[in-house]
């Protein structure tokens, strides 16, 4: 029960270092499918994967555990969504080609941006993530330029001094004719200076300003913790009783099995007694039967898991007679 409560609370994102992190359940999904390929999956292990996978999927449909940006680079994305409901022909200039300028321009690129431009000191690294986003990269000698041409510019550059200061951003607004001009500085230390912001119409958002952010979307995850919690506790108490029924449905098997022998034996030696043209009905007839006796003991074997009484199923062993030997559980 513990390995099962435990699985279907990394695939629902309630163990996840970011609570409600999505990238756990697809790395789960993953490793299930390449087990799948190399056969290493039985009956349990599929339906336990699989019932994992729909609970996760009713914990995002049921809470909000998954909503709110948490990460830095999606919430600089959600800020140029709301600068711009329609940002699919704006001008995107990312300043830097590090691991985080990296997931940001992957996220602009997937909510719709296709203007995307890219800049880095390392014109080779600025190339690779152009390719990566279908982007165009740009000599850094060209900065100049791109802040005059840009709708948004976002800096994620490793220089240990602001590349960007007020003087040169009011220069660049003369020559934009003071065309609105929004800038993220995902960068730590700074790479824009914050005395930019008294220039009319720059529009200048931080890395203390999005962190703001992410604090508050992660505090209402968590707020949901406790309905996510309750969903999972419902899922696994009904993987438990399907697991607890499998000594019960070997037991059905048995009944069956045993009974249709004795079925079948009757028929074939009693079968001299009836005209040939009733055989048929006859075989229907003891068939129905068959199983309007069984229906009982097989309905209460099929309870056992969920009242307790697995003894039961040694009951029913003894009074029909069935002789393998009765499997005790503690």
């Amino acid at each position: 029960r513990q390995a099962v409560n435990h699985l279907f609370r990394v695939a629902s994102g309630l163990d996840s270092m970011v609570v409600g992190e999505t990238q756990i359940l697809g790395q789960t999904k993953q490793s299930y499918f390449l087990a799948s390929e190399e056969n290493s999956c039985g009956s349990i292990l599929n339906k336990l994967f699989h019932h994992a996978f729909r609970t996760a999927k009713q914990v995002r449909t049921e809470t909000k555990l998954g909503e709110g940006s948490v990460s830095i680079g999606s919430v600089a994305v959600n800020l140029t969504q709301k600068l711009y409901s329609d940002f699919s022909d704006k001008n995107v200039v990312m300043i830097g080609a590090g691991e985080i300028a990296q997931q940001t321009i992957i996220h602009l690129r997937d909510s719709g941006s296709k203007a995307i431009f890219i800049l880095n000191r390392t014109f080779e690294k600025a190339q690779e993530l152009a390719k990566i986003v279908s982007g165009t990269p740009l000599p850094y000698q060209s900065l100049q330029e791109a802040l005059i041409f840009a709708d948004v510019i976002i800096t994620s550059t490793s220089a240990s001094k602001p590349i960007l200061d007020k003087a040169a951003i009011k220069n660049v607004m003369s020559l934009r004719k003071n065309k609105p001009l929004f800038l993220i500085d995902i960068a730590v230390p700074r790479n824009i200076e914050p005395e930019i912001k008294e220039i009319y119409n720059v529009y200048l958002f931080n890395i203390d300003d999005l962190r703001e952010v992410v604090n508050l979307n992660l505090n209402d995850r968590k707020k949901e913790i406790p309905k996510a919690e309750k969903i999972i506790d419902l899922e696994v108490n009904k993987f438990m009783t399907w697991y607890k029924s499998l000594d019960s449905i070997f037991t059905i098997q048995q009944l069956q099995q045993h009974f249709e022998t004795l079925r079948k034996h009757e028929i074939k030696k009693n079968m001299k007694y009836f005209d040939e043209n009733n055989r048929d009905n006859i075989d229907k007839f003891s068939k129905s039967l068959l199983k309007k006796f069984l229906h009982s003991p097989i309905m209460r074997l099929k309870a056992c898991p969920e009242s307790g009484n697995v003894c039961l199923r040694c009951n029913i062993k003894e009074v029909f007679g069935l002789e393998e030997q009765c499997l005790t559980k503690e």
